[in-house]
């Protein structure tokens, strides 16, 4: 009738007890085995057996003398031995991959991206009914955004995102035809853009600092308005502006322009073109992509300049330029003459050209822009379909040697010319007017 500490009367006899976790004990026939446990422990085969790591809501059971989970919460499945949580948003169903949960389906209006259930998501920045000049976005060294565009009613607007909210102002108050922005390592914004001035067109560039905006006038007088001008840093921080002069109505020189102790130099490169695009190389030479019934690419080495075709033919196009880790440059373009998309990277030599998809008979092309993701293309481009008025936004990225993958933006009432292109996090980031109102379009 009584049995020593440790032990149980148990069919009239002592029987030991368990003690590891053990909060409480009963008889089973002549055995003293664990009625309950600590926190974290079950009553398995006698003892308490320590249970997995688990989210609230998960049920246990035995397997033997083992605790396992019998049971997980909702939003988790049983992977590996434990509850895994699974990913919740865009997600049609789930599967085990190791000791992971992740989406194997995606509900409609959501795709497939990296093992994830991804859509497009607009972030509104500001109410804009018509656009004076195209976009630009910038992604400075920490990840924020800055963007510069320009309004009727307002002037140039340059726009940034500051401690997790959208700040705006104006810069130049002047009707303005193009502009670019490029972004220092001290996260400085630099500005160049085509305005109306009092003696007509000026070439305008802006720097701001802790003092606010410091600007100048580059050019004035005998410039091609209607493409605006393109700007990129050099290795010491300093802006290079590329740009049209027009001397005479049938002469469109591309012209750099620098600033030196006087002011600004001017560098004529030789060649008629348009629409140029600029890029700087880590050896600060200059690379230009530029227009002229000929998509042409131009260098300069040493004092001279040279010149060569990336595309025969066509006109009117939109173009981006970019260099790869190699320095080399990579083209972008939406032309028409005909109606083309297309891609075309420079090797040692000679350039290597490709048509880009286009799942829709074009109406009218818009606008190309591109960056490298690593040294992949990513290209944002935008056009009207064939014999209706919806416009369509895409975005292509070619992997490897398995081709393009093409994801469809939106559909509907945007502008096929009003789009930026940037990467941030290795994610691209479109800059877009949609709607009436300039957004932010990420994928996640």
């Amino acid at each position: 009738t009584l049995c020593e500490a440790g032990y149980a009367v148990c069919a009239g006899d002592c029987a030991p007890c368990p003690t590891a976790a053990v909060t409480a004990t009963s008889c089973n026939g002549s055995s003293c085995v664990a009625a309950s446990c600590q926190a974290g422990y079950r009553p398995c085969a006698g003892a308490c057996a320590a249970c997995p790591s688990a989210p609230a809501g998960t049920a246990f059971g035995c397997s033997g003398a083992a605790c396992v989970v019998s049971q997980c919460p909702a939003d988790h499945l049983s992977c590996g031995g434990a509850c895994a949580p699974c990913p919740v948003e865009g997600v049609g169903a789930t599967a085990c991959e190791g000791a992971a949960c992740v989406a194997s389906a995606c509900v409609a209006g959501h795709e497939m991206a990296d093992g994830e259930c991804k859509s497009w998501h607009f972030q509104h920045l500001r109410t804009v009914s018509t656009l004076k000049a195209n976009p630009d976005l910038a992604v400075d060294a920490t990840g924020r955004l800055h963007t510069v565009w320009a309004e009727y009613s307002t002037g140039l607007v340059y726009g940034s995102d500051t401690s997790g909210s959208w700040l705006f102002e104006t810069v130049d108050a002047a009707s303005t035809y193009g502009c670019a922005i490029a972004v220092d390592a001290q996260g400085k914004p630099h500005l160049a853009w085509l305005a109306v001035g009092a003696s007509g067109d000026e070439l305008r560039y802006a720097r701001r600092d802790t003092a606010g905006w410091s600007q100048q006038t580059v050019a004035s007088g005998g410039l091609w308005a209607w493409h605006g001008p393109d700007l990129a840093l050099d290795s010491a921080g300093a802006p290079v502006i590329a740009f049209t002069a027009q001397p005479t109505s049938s002469t469109y020189s591309l012209t750099l322009a620098r600033p030196d102790a006087s002011g600004w130099s001017f560098d004529a490169t030789g060649y008629d073109g348009y629409g140029p695009m600029l890029a700087i190389d880590a050896s600060d030479r200059p690379h230009l992509l530029f227009d002229r019934q000929t998509l042409y690419y131009a260098t300069r080495s040493g004092a001279s300049w040279s010149r060569e075709t990336v595309k025969a033919g066509g006109e009117n196009g939109s173009m981006s330029l970019v260099l790869d880790s190699a320095q080399r440059p990579r083209a972008a373009w939406m032309r028409t003459l005909p109606d083309e998309a297309g891609y075309a990277a420079r090797g040692a030599t000679t350039w290597s050209a490709e048509t880009l998809p286009l799942p829709e008979t074009p109406d009218r092309l818009g606008r190309a822009r591109m960056v490298l993701d690593g040294d992949a293309p990513v290209i944002l481009y935008g056009y009207t379909v064939a014999g209706s008025t919806d416009k369509r936004l895409r975005l292509l990225r070619k992997s490897g040697t398995s081709g393009w993958e093409d994801r469809l933006v939106f559909s509907g009432m945007v502008s096929p010319y009003a789009l930026e292109l940037g990467l941030r996090d290795g994610e691209p980031v479109l800059l877009l007017h949609l709607e009436g109102a300039m957004k932010l379009a990420t994928f996640e």
